[in-house]
Formats: structure tokens, sequence, C-alpha cells
């Protein structure tokens, strides 16, 4: 079990309040009960775990990057102007073999303790992004499962996040 996959909950739950705080978006033509479509992705043409290092490389490079680029520039231009292999694996991706999570990322906290909550406090945007965006999306681009708190299974926060030393 990773102890950072303990974050998801708080989240979600994170995401769910910024959501409902925010003003409507709705326009006459777009009714307020009305849901926005999101695009669905396949996957990959077999299970992520049984792909040799070759067909993952294969797939993150025609897949993954080009549609997590788009997602990240779409959130922030000018923060992932230059997004590519190195903003989500690391500058020494090659050396650590693409191993996730990547220890330069930002280290996430249980729920509850001091660092969570400040950083709960200082990137609502940032999480409300990456719950609502990044973490269905790659979902999805690697065929996995939500991240379940009760079995400690499926993609959630900390595949990509190391945890925080309290």
């Amino acid at each position: 079990m990773k102890p950072a996959l303990l974050i998801l909950p708080a989240l979600l739950a994170l995401s769910a309040l910024a959501l409902a705080a925010c003003p409507s978006a709705a326009t006459p033509e777009q009714p307020e009960h009305a849901e926005s479509v999101k695009p669905t992705y396949p996957g990959p043409p077999k299970p992520w775990h049984a792909m040799e290092m070759s067909e993952k490389g294969q797939y993150m490079k025609d897949v993954v990057l080009p549609t997590m680029k788009r997602i990240f520039q779409q959130h922030d231009p000018q923060n992932y102007a230059d997004f590519g292999c190195d903003t989500c694996h690391g500058l020494d991706a090659r050396e650590r073999h693409f191993e996730m999570p990547n220890p330069g990322l930002y280290a996430l906290y249980p729920p509850g303790s001091p660092q969570q909550q400040q950083m709960v406090a200082e990137k609502k945007a940032t999480l409300a992004f990456m719950v609502n965006e990044v973490i269905p999306t790659m979902q999805q681009l690697l065929g996995e499962e939500p991240f379940d708190p009760m079995t400690k299974k499926g993609f959630g926060c900390a595949e990509c996040h190391p945890h925080g030393v309290e």
C-alpha cells in the first residue's frame, strides 16, 4: 500500500466543495442541468502491467504525452509551455528507468496532517485540476481502475507523487 494514496479522499472532497462553490457557467444555449462531455480514451492495446518497457515507451510517446500535454497546456499554457516526458517523470527519468512515483514531484501527505492542510489551502486550483482532469485521464489512458481507498488498489495520486515524510 502506498500511504500517499490516502490523500485521494481528501482531494475528492476538496474537489466537490470547490465545484459546488463555483458560479454556474450555464448559458441560455446550455441549461444548468446539462453535463459537459469529456473525451474518453480506450487505453493501451493490452494491460499496462503486461507491456514490455519498449511498448510502454512507445505508447507514452504516441498517446499519453500528446494527450497530457494538451490537457496541461489548456490548464496553464505558460507554466506548461515546455511540457514533456520530464514534466511527470523528472529530469533523471532515464537514469531511474522512468520509475514512478517521481521523487521530484510535489510530495503528498496524509489527510488531516498539517502539511496536507497547507497544500489544500495553497493549491486548491491545482488539486481540482489534478482530481478532475489529470487522474481520470491517466486512469483511462493506462486502462487502470480508479483508486479505491477500501481495497487500496487502482490508480491514484501516489502513482506519480511521492509520499511526504512528516
